[in-house]
């Protein structure tokens, strides 16, 4: 099992004063120089650009997974090709991937770095969780959700197993609070307007609740957690402030706009908003209320890129468009930046962001086969930097 995030950010904390001073007097190649050189030969190993074309092309999903097979993924799809098959068999290597990707990086990670990627990996926590959630309410197998995993928080499989076969809400809060994601979950200063988290969880057996409050908390949680930790006045945690940031931005835009789209009151967004950006959840209500999402990019535009973005919307008025070039131009300032950054904490979770876009790709392309979207079609929500 991964490490937990919470015990290292409180000692983090602790230790803020002494390591805010060794920052600046620490010797980086002796600190970073290996984890940083490992880092960039995992990097060598992601998939380049003419392979995510490729894919693209591929005719079917067969086909793609024979193409993955080429490539470093093939030793996660030899393990279990003799179990699954086609999308099931592809989703269960990407999680496999990216599981074995992640425990990599925190056994490479010098210590004092470890509670910012124990807080970027809690996001996953999250993504479970909400995923064992809506399979409760849906009455799915835990079968029928394993390719939707991604095991590289603190929540093994057992555990999420165990959170889904729970006979009743009250079982489920109690197993839940037993992990270390879940006992900070319920003593997090998260609130709803809906009422406590205890009361959310306890409340998902009865038909008529709705799943949204308790989903948008469990998000609003993890990005506290690295708001937490990259407020911590050291030398790395300043660097990789600003990354953090507009990480945190793109999500709330990307949550403000499809509210808008689907029609809710912009007072609604309030209780969804992550913290770390450098807006508040007032601030972004205000924006929801300029209604159009052309004005609401024009107020944002000193501080996320844009401009591509707008071009992109005042083309085809879908808020896909706006997500996917954002999502390409902070790629390629992420990209930069790994590229670029000194012996640091920066390649470490530059490399990890990388990761997760490589991932995100092969997801999509693997949904758009399934629905029988054309190479055209997919190349529009493609990523693509490296």
């Amino acid at each position: 099992m991964i490490s937990s995030p919470f015990a290292s950010i409180k000692n983090f904390r602790l230790k803020s004063v002494a390591g805010s001073i060794a920052s600046y007097i620490t010797f980086k190649p002796l600190i970073y120089g290996y984890a940083n050189a490992r880092v960039h030969g995992m990097f060598s190993n992601m998939l380049s650009e003419q392979q995510i074309r490729e894919m693209v092309n591929a005719r079917s999903v067969q086909p793609l997974s024979e193409m993955l097979e080429r490539t470093p993924y093939k030793k996660d799809l030899v393990e279990l090709s003799l179990r699954f098959k086609d999308e099931e068999l592809i989703g269960l290597a990407l999680g496999q991937n990216f599981a074995s990707f992640a425990n990599e990086l925190l056994l490479i990670t010098p210590s004092q770095g470890l509670p910012i990627i124990n807080a970027l990996l809690s996001r996953w926590d999250a993504h479970n969780l909400k995923t064992i959630i809506l399979a409760r309410k849906q009455h799915k197998s835990f079968d029928a959700i394993k390719p939707y995993l991604m095991i590289a928080g603190s929540l093994d499989k057992n555990t999420l197993k165990e959170l889904l076969l729970a006979p009743s809400a009250e079982e489920f809060y109690s197993k839940l609070r037993l992990t270390n994601f879940g006992a900070g979950l319920m003593s997090s200063s998260t609130r709803h307007l809906n009422g406590s988290i205890k009361k959310m969880i306890l409340s998902m057996g009865q038909d008529d609740a709705s799943l949204e409050p308790l989903l948008g908390v469990l998000d609003i949680y993890a990005y506290r957690l690295i708001d937490d930790v990259s407020n911590i006045a050291n030398q790395d945690s300043r660097h990789l402030r600003p990354m953090l940031v507009q990480y945190s931005l793109e999500k709330n835009l990307s949550t403000t706009l499809r509210l808008l789209q689907e029609g809710h009151e912009p007072e609604k967004l309030h209780d969804f908003i992550v913290p770390g950006g450098d807006l508040e959840a007032w601030q972004w209500v205000n924006l929801a209320r300029l209604k159009d999402p052309m004005k609401i990019m024009s107020a944002l535009s000193r501080r996320l890129p844009l401009q591509n973005s707008i071009n992109a919307y005042a083309k085809t008025k879908k808020i896909s468009t706006i997500e996917v070039e954002l999502s390409r131009e902070l790629a390629k300032r992420r990209l930069k930046r790994f590229r670029n950054a000194q012996l640091s904490l920066s390649v470490i979770v530059g490399a990890l962001f990388l990761k997760e876009q490589e991932v995100s790709n092969i997801q999509k392309i693997v949904r758009a086969k399934s629905l029988g979207l054309s190479p055209d079609e997919i190349n529009q929500m493609m990523v693509l930097v490296k």
